[in-house]
């Protein structure tokens, strides 16, 4: 994804899988900002949230391929890279493969915008909610300080 760099949006759609957790700290590493979007939302509410947060790519498991299509194309970025959880080849593996090796991080601090969440939008649209490396460190450190040291790990998502 050499069109995407710090500060740039990337979007994912799809089911939550380790790939995720890949894609999250790879948009991260590169400086960009992770924009997770809800599967159980519909193309134009979709559409609202890529048309807001503009992101330079989106990346979507194949089995929203119907959802994609209904998109809005006048807020679709000119990056759209297919995965599949499934195990089958896809546009995300290609990327993988075809990747030129390890990258630089990006300079960032503990104000860098890292992710963009998305609210219900229970009081009209979704607005995009911003967090910080500090606020996901506090946010994680919080986590760890209630649940203690363990081998296993609860997520939320």
């Amino acid at each position: 994804m050499e069109d995407v760099g710090p500060g740039d949006r990337v979007a994912y759609l799809g089911l939550n899988s380790s790939d995720v957790v890949e894609m999250f700290f790879a948009t991260v590493r590169i400086g960009a900002v992770y924009v997770p979007l809800n599967f159980r939302l519909t193309a134009p509410e979709l559409s609202f949230i890529i048309g807001d947060c503009t992101p330079s790519a989106v990346i979507y498991d194949r089995a929203f391929q119907g959802v994609i299509d209904a998109i809005d194309t006048s807020v679709m970025p000119p990056v759209l890279i297919e995965t599949a959880l499934d195990g089958s080849d896809s546009g995300y593996e290609q990327c993988l493969i075809t990747d030129r090796g390890p990258q630089q991080a990006a300079p960032a601090n503990a104000d860098t915008l890292s992710m963009i969440m998305y609210s219900s939008g229970t009081t009209g649209k979704p607005k995009g909610v911003m967090y910080t490396r500090r606020m996901m460190l506090a946010q994680r450190s919080t986590f760890a300080a209630q649940r203690g040291q363990s081998r296993r790990v609860a997520c939320s998502t």
